[in-house]
């Protein structure tokens, strides 16, 4: 070869070396720079909650005001089995779990206002649930079947007239129990009466009642209805006449039994009036609260209301002064959970809050899953949001009433793993956990010996990362009464003091076909698309700069050869 074919050679070697280099460079760039800013510019402007000027709103908009995700609300029921053992012989409770009852879930959120600027809006959440028997365990009639619970309203009553203080102070009279002859005769006389009386009328601290009884439309609170205002209307009389020449405090007082007692769930759900961010000012933080207002479910004549994102004062304590560490419980962060951020990294901490259990969660990163062949980030609930040793937790904790497991009267809060509501439901003795006593102290495990927690209490989501759609979560709750003893009634002397587990629900939401065929069409295939063809230029200019590299090993060889020749 002469030298003219060994110039035109290299030079050709050289021009597909430097094709090589560009489409590696330009496949580079494409799949590392170019299309995620598209991606994200595109994912920015689309993901906002907007209003238009003709009165219309965007396709993010109608598919959140209309959620077409498939949603179902589940309870499993805890049906005692050994009440007599619990009352006579202190010992630990056996359960066993019916379910699930199963509810599908329609919502609705309506927009009452929006602002000029589309920066924040005013809406309502409403859910209407409906029973749907063959999403439920086989046979199964929430109005039909039965199970034998613990009943709240008897733990109540004890509450209000077990102890002296509580009895009067219903009727803003506890100071008659500083007489000596008033709390002698209550301690020593009339509270051991009403006990006895309290198995004449039938009354005790498990009542039978229909699914549907206890979690929806309610039962007759039996221990006020056929004992408490029969009964104690007649000691109250009887105070009145020992009391009347020195004083006539309950000339007035008379015991009104409850409305029906349910744990307050319905078919048909409002949420608190929330003001949110709509995602303009920054498409991380769409749906937002800023602020909400709401009925207090205890008294239809009261508005409760957040100060900015400061939740109502009586429901989180304050620390005893230690406002830092007690601004976690009464801070309202992030959204009601039907948003979450787009371009979620691994690292990211995402609040939500739970309007059920009055507070705001922290959901962190667990592991990668794949949901309907897209890849997801899952989310979960971390131990410590039930932590009550760590100092940012205790503003969720109240000082005990009584002894519960192996912490005293007057300690600052029940074990880890169970939150006190007592805060936000009126003093009611409910307390939640996770399911099955999921990452609970060993002590509060022990408890109910059946019970065999697993990964699958857990509370989780799986988000698809880039957009932040929300492909597949469950919210699971334990609902337990927090039952104590009273040492000088015969039916609770020996009561184990606990958390008595009612039901755990699951709420679940699944992406639905459309969503799940609109993000692959949208985001994911084209994104593999862009990915194929600028990792296969990439792959091409790795194979043409490979075959440069010979051609100029091949010139270098025929030159040198030919070289030899020649001398």
């Amino acid at each position: 070869m002469g030298k003219r074919g060994r110039f035109i050679c290299g030079g050709v070697a050289t021009a597909i070396g430097i094709l090589g280099a560009l489409l590696i460079a330009a496949g580079l760039v494409v799949v590392l720079k170019v299309m995620p800013d598209q991606i994200k510019d595109g994912i920015k402007k689309d993901k906002q909650l907007i209003k238009y000027k003709n009165g219309t709103y965007n396709d993010y908009t109608k598919d959140w005001v209309s959620p077409k995700y498939i949603q179902r609300m589940q309870y499993w029921v805890y049906d005692y089995k050994n009440p007599i053992s619990i009352i006579n012989r202190g010992q630990l409770p056996d359960v066993d779990e019916k379910g699930p009852y199963t509810y599908v879930e329609d919502t609705f959120n309506d927009i009452t206002w929006m602002s000029d600027d589309n920066t924040i809006l005013n809406y309502t959440q409403t859910i209407r649930y409906r029973f749907d028997p063959e999403q439920s365990c086989l046979g199964c009639d929430p109005y039909k079947d039965t199970v034998l619970v613990p009943d709240i309203s008897f733990i109540l009553a004890l509450e209000q007239f077990g102890e002296c203080y509580s009895f009067f102070g219903s009727f803003n009279l506890s100071h008659l129990c500083d007489l000596p002859a008033v709390q002698g005769f209550y301690d020593n006389d009339l509270v051991p009466l009403l006990a006895d009386a309290m198995d004449l009328f039938d009354t005790g601290p498990f009542v039978r009642v229909t699914i549907d009884q206890l979690l929806i439309s309610g039962y007759e609170p039996k221990v006020y209805v056929s004992f408490l205002q029969n009964v104690l209307n007649i000691v109250i009389d009887v105070f009145n006449i020992l009391l009347h020449d020195i004083i006539n405090p309950l000339q007035h007082a008379h015991i009104e039994p409850p409305q029906n007692v349910s744990y307050g769930q319905t078919l048909f759900y409002t949420s608190p009036h929330y003001i949110v961010t709509t995602g303009k000012d920054n498409y991380k933080e769409v749906g937002f609260i800023k602020s909400f207002t709401m009925e207090d479910p205890f008294n239809k004549n009261i508005t409760l209301s957040t100060t900015g994102t400061t939740l109502p004062e009586q429901w989180w304590s304050k620390c005893n002064g230690d406002t830092l560490n007690s601004m976690k419980a009464r801070t309202v962060a992030g959204n009601t959970g039907d948003f979450y951020p787009s371009f979620l990294e691994k690292k990211d901490v995402v609040p939500i809050y739970v309007d059920s259990i009055c507070r705001s969660i922290l959901m962190k990163y667990q592991k990668e899953v794949t949901y309907e062949g897209i890849d997801a980030y899952r989310f979960v609930l971390p131990a410590d949001e039930f932590n009550w040793d760590q100092p940012e937790n205790c503003g969720f904790c109240f000082p005990l009433k009584h002894d519960y497991f192996d912490r005293n009267q007057g300690d600052h809060s029940y074990p880890n793993g169970i939150m006190d509501l007592r805060g936000c439901q009126e003093g009611n003795p409910v307390a939640i956990s996770k399911p099955h006593f999921y990452e609970a102290s060993d002590v509060v495990k022990n408890f109910i010996p059946r019970f065999k927690s697993s990964d699958d209490d857990n509370v989780w989501m799986d988000v698809e990362p880039q957009s932040g759609t929300i492909l597949m979560a469950h919210k699971r709750m334990q609902i337990n009464l927090m039952a104590n003893q009273f040492k000088n009634i015969s039916s609770m002397k020996v009561f184990m003091p606990g958390a008595y587990p009612i039901y755990w629900l699951n709420e679940s939401f699944y992406a639905d076909q459309g969503t799940v065929r609109d993000l692959k069409n949208d985001l994911i295939n084209p994104q593999k698309l862009f990915k194929i063809i600028c990792y296969s230029a990439v792959g091409l200019g790795g194979l043409l700069i490979l075959i440069s590299i010979l051609s100029c090993f091949g010139i270098v060889f025929v030159s040198r050869r030919q070289s030899s020749k020649i001398d």
